[in-house]
Order: C-alpha cells, then sequence, then structure tokens
C-alpha cells in the first residue's frame, strides 16, 4: 500500500481500497441553468414533472437520518437541481453535521459567484464543493445554455480558493468540451482542485430518449484528448477519474484512472450501492410522495435477478409469488362472479414472463401490457395489445399487475388517480424469502471468485453488472473475448448502434480477472484527514502523523 501525504492541506493520497459508505440526494430537479447533456433535462425544463419540485426540508432531513440510522453512511453528495437555489439548504447542510453525514454540495457554483453567499456555506459546514465545469468561455456558456455562465462559474472557483472551501471537478465529455480539456485542467492545477471526474456523455434518464448521434464524441477522440490532460494532473498529484469508459480504448498505463460501475464502489466520492438503491425509487425523488420503506440490500438484488432473469431465478420463488398471485386473482373472480380482466404493468422481463405462467395455468388471461403515453413505443408488445392509461377505459379494467420494483409505488399512484381496479404487486423488496447471508450465484460470464472478497463486495459487484443491464449497455464479440469483460461497463448501447464496436479491442491477460480493482489499484485517490480513523489500521495511522508536516 502507497499513501503520500499532501504538505499544504488536511488530506493523503493513497491507493488501499475500501467500500465506499458515501450516500446520495436528490432534493428535486429545480436548476438554473439547462445542460443539454443533464441527466434530468426533461425534468428540469417541465415544471410539471413530478420530480421538478424541492421537496420540504423534513422530508429532505429523514432521507439523511435513515442514511446514517439504516445504511450506515457518513458523508453526502447533495443534489438538486442545483442546491445552491434550495431555500432551506443551509439548515440541511447543518443537520447532515450534527448526524454524522459530511455534506458535499454537487454544483454548477452559478450562485456561488456571490463571495458572501459562498462564504455562508462555509460557515454552515459544507464540507467540499463538486463544481460542474463543462469546458470553458464561451463553448461552456453554449453547453449550458445560459449566457455569462463561465464567468460565474470561473469566480466560485476562484472563491472556493480564497476562502478555503475544498473543491473537485466535474467535466462532461461531450463534443463541445474534449477541446477545453487542457483548460480545465489548468484551472484545477491553478486553482487547486483535489480531484477531476472526466464523465463519459452517457445515456442515463432523461438522455436515453434525446441522444443524437452528432453530439457524441467518439471513444477514439476522447482518449486522444484526454490522456496528454491526465499526464499534466497525475504530475501535480490531483486525483483522475475516467467514468463509464471501456478500458480497451486506452494504452494500459492510462486504465487505473478508469471508474465504470464496478470500480466506484471504491471510491469513497462515489455512492453506496444500498442506500442508492432505496434513493432511486421514486418516493425519495417525488416531493408529494411519502418516503417508502428502507431497501434491504440482498432482497434489492434478488429482485433484480428475477427482474433481468425470470426463467433463471424465478424459480426459487416462483411456487410462493404465483400462490399469492393466484389467490388474490381468486378472491377477486369470487367477488365479481366471472374471470376478471387482468392487466399488466410495469417491468417488461417479468411482465412477458407473468403472463406466459398465466397462460400455462389456464386460470387467468391477461387483456394487455399497460404503460403511458410517453413510453409507448409501439401498439403490441410481444405479439400482446400494448395500450396507454389515457387510450384505457377504467371500468374495464378489474386488476392491474404490477411487476416493477424501483418504480412499484410511482405506478401505483397512477393507477389510483386514475381509478384503476384492484392494484396487485407481484414483485417488491419485501416480498421474497432472503437470507441475511448472501447468496452468490455465478450465472452471468462476468461474475466468478475473487481471492480475499467478503460477502458484501461480492453483492455490490452483482449489483453493478445487472445496472449495466438496466442502464444502455452492450458489449460486442471482441468483448465476450476480452479478459477484461467481467470488469468493464462495455460500450454505451446507441453508441454501438451509431458507430458499432470497430475500436473495440480483446485485452489478454495471464488469465481472465475477476476483479475489479485489477487496474484501479494502482490508482492513488484522496482520502480527507475525517477519514482517517475508518479507513487506515491503527499502524497506517501512527505513520501517517509521523509522515504529517507540522
Amino acid at each position: 500500500m502507497e499513501i503520500k501525504i499532501d504538505p499544504k492541506n488536511a488530506y493523503c493520497l493513497t491507493n488501499k481500497k475500501t467500500l465506499c459508505r458515501r450516500g446520495v440526494m436528490w432534493l428535486g430537479q429545480t436548476c438554473n441553468l439547462r445542460c443539454r447533456f443533464c441527466y434530468f433535462a426533461n425534468r428540469v425544463s417541465d415544471r410539471e414533472h413530478p420530480e421538478h419540485a424541492f421537496m420540504s426540508l423534513d422530508k429532505a432531513k429523514n432521507i439523511c437520518k435513515t442514511m446514517v440510522e439504516v445504511y450506515g453512511n457518513n458523508a453526502v453528495d447533495i443534489q438538486g437541481g442545483e442546491p445552491t437555489i434550495y431555500k432551506p439548504i443551509f439548515d440541511l447542510i447543518k443537520y447532515c453535521n450534527l448526524i454524522g453525514l459530511k455534506p458535499t454540495l454537487i454544483t454548477n457554483g452559478q450562485a456561488l459567484a456571490d463571495k458572501a453567499f459562498c462564504k455562508k456555506f462555509k460557515e454552515s459546514g459544507v464540507y467540499d464543493f463538486l463544481i460542474s465545469l463543462h469546458g470553458t468561455k464561451h463553448d461552456y456558456d453554449d453547453v449550458v445554455r445560459v449566457k455569462g455562465a463561465y464567468d460565474r462559474i470561473l469566480q466560485c472557483i476562484k472563491n472556493c480558493q480564497e476562502l478555503s472551501i475544498p473543491f473537485r471537478l466535474n467535466c462532461v465529455l461531450c463534443n463541445e468540451t474534449l477541446s477545453h480539456l487542457m483548460e480545465v485542467a489548468d484551472l484545477a492545477i491553478q486553482y487547486g482542485a483535489r480531484a477531476v471526474n472526466f464523465i463519459a456523455y452517457n445515456p442515463f434518464v432523461d438522455q436515453c430518449d434525446s441522444r443524437e448521434q452528432n453530439i457524441i464524441p467518439r471513444y477514439a477522440d476522447v482518449a486522444k484528448a484526454i490522456m496528454p490532460v491526465i499526464d499534466i494532473l497525475d504530475a501535480k498529484n490531483i486525483e483522475i477519474n475516467l467514468r463509464y469508459l471501456p478500458f480497451c480504448i486506452f494504452p494500459e498505463k492510462y486504465r487505473k484512472y478508469i471508474q465504470d460501475f464496478q470500480q466506484t464502489v471504491y471510491d469513497l466520492h462515489e455512492w453506496e450501492n444500498a442506500s442508492e438503491s432505496w434513493i432511486a425509487k421514486p418516493n425519495q425523488r417525488v416531493a408529494a410522495m411519502e418516503l417508502s420503506t428502507p431497501v434491504h440490500f440482498y432482497q434489492r438484488i434478488e429482485c433484480l435477478r428475477m427482474v433481468h432473469f425470470p426463467k433463471i431465478h424465478v424459480n426459487d420463488q416462483k411456487s410462493l409469488l404465483l400462490e399469492a398471485l393466484f389467490a388474490k386473482l381468486d378472491g377477486i373472480k369470487k367477488r365479481l362472479g366471472r374471470d376478471p380482466n387482468v392487466y399488466i404493468f410495469g417491468t417488461t422481463p417479468v411482465a412477458q414472463f407473468l403472463a406466459e405462467m398465466l397462460r400455462e395455468s389456464k386460470r387467468f388471461l391477461i387483456k394487455a401490457f399497460l404503460t403511458t403515453r410517453e413510453k409507448q413505443t409501439a401498439r403490441t408488445l410481444n405479439g400482446m395489445p400494448w395500450v396507454t392509461l389515457e387510450d384505457l377505459n377504467p371500468l374495464e379494467v378489474d386488476a392491474v399487475v404490477n411487476t416493477s420494483i424501483g418504480s412499484q409505488d410511482y405506478i401505483n399512484e397512477l393507477l389510483k388517480a386514475n381509478s384503476f381496479g384492484e392494484i396487485i404487486c407481484f414483485l417488491d423488496d419485501t416480498s421474497l424469502e432472503i437470507d441475511d447471508v448472501f447468496q452468490k450465484k455465478f450465472y452471468l460470464p462476468e461474475l466468478g471468485p475473487v481471492e480475499s472478497f467478503s460477502e458484501l463486495e461480492y453483492a455490490y459487484k452483482e449489483h453493478r453488472i445487472l445496472m449495466t443491464k438496466s442502464h444502455p449497455y452492450s458489449k460486442g464479440e471482441k468483448c465476450s473475448e476480452c479478459d477484461l469483460m467481467s470488469i468493464c461497463d462495455g460500450f454505451h448501447k446507441d453508441y454501438a448502434k451509431f458507430f458499432g464496436f470497430d475500436e473495440a479491442t480483446s485485452i489478454r491477460l495471464p488469465s481472465k480477472t475477476y476483479d475489479p480493482r485489477y487496474y484501479s489499484c494502482q490508482q492513488r485517490k484522496v482520502v480527507e484527514e475525517q477519514e482517517y480513523a475508518w479507513i487506515f489500521t491503527d499502524a497506517e495511522r501512527e505513520q501517517l502523523c509521523a509522515d504529517t508536516p507540522r
């Protein structure tokens, strides 16, 4: 293990890998910029979207309290939209410190151009800022769609330096930013950023439906532009992270900086998986909704197994789940005196599997799959009608089987608001019989034994792999032949559709690796002094104290 003390600041750089304990929260998608690559672009621009409005302070506090008491988080990334324009933000920061959550704000920095306002964050106890700097000058203004935005974010960075507020930088790698990466690095060095995250422009959330080929940079162009930038930042002992890019587009010396889904669980500035699974539900992101019951992480993985691979995993729980479903449908049939009109709404693989199971039972038939108007892309789904809530008469519906997990409560709210029939939840985080011991199963090619892996690390690895099944990723023929296939996310799915897999190469190692730390164990990352007590052993802390300049 290597530890390098920064002589000017209260942190070190080390290649020791520890599972992160940081949570994340979204206060609401209200923002003062309109970044074209924003994950939540539609929610920011649509004032009527359920996630647009900021939540109450009480709800935000209860989320933070759950992070600490249920998930053991000790730090939190507070996001908006834009959290600096959330009116009770100072009270929330103070509360986080009170309950043991070290607060970070992920911000576009516009409001922090006011030095007096910026100072209030330091006084209230913010630990650091993660500032979104996507290029420089007029190109930055074009990307965020607000004139004068670059001048304000530059003043924000200067204010952080003058007020001694630690900060890190996020830079999204869209076409407009590639020519400005060296300028971003120069600003990071000049003003003392602790880390710079270069984030692939990826098709998550709202971007799944809005990315266009002409605004997506080629992986080869990203690599060419960023490698000299990495060299300069690394020479200045600034942490560098490359988020969500395939390993094979970089020479070996740069692969240690790649932080794909599996690597981020060892990044102390990224998000712990269990609490993130709970936070990702609409209840924790829609101001008007009540908080949902905290997620049991191992149950969550079992649910995801069945969502993505129902024919493999549902057999373990099939009789229990189907018996419960049949009992509820039999009750409706008895009450009506006829076969009920049953519809399915939710996760497509589970819905298709369930429709097949019901058809085989010869007891109940599914009339159609349900969806919302904005999600419908065809009139049929696997040969069955695929109809929208708006196009269906609620009186025709006797029962709706909700097969979703993450959006289960949100779908229930939609159905109740439209006065549809009885709602039956087929699968949720509490419907499965599960042990407190994680049952690892190597049912995917990415899964396999890792020396010294803990039970939790196996769970994290599988969870991250399953995330790439629901997020838009894909792997080609060369990926399947690569010895890093098990620790790499692959290509963004729409990227492969636009450009193909010609840039992919099959990397050969002495043997195939399942360890996500294979390269990242060489990378030195920032550990703040506040984290020393739980990350380092007594002997390591003694050495740190001896090495720290006085």
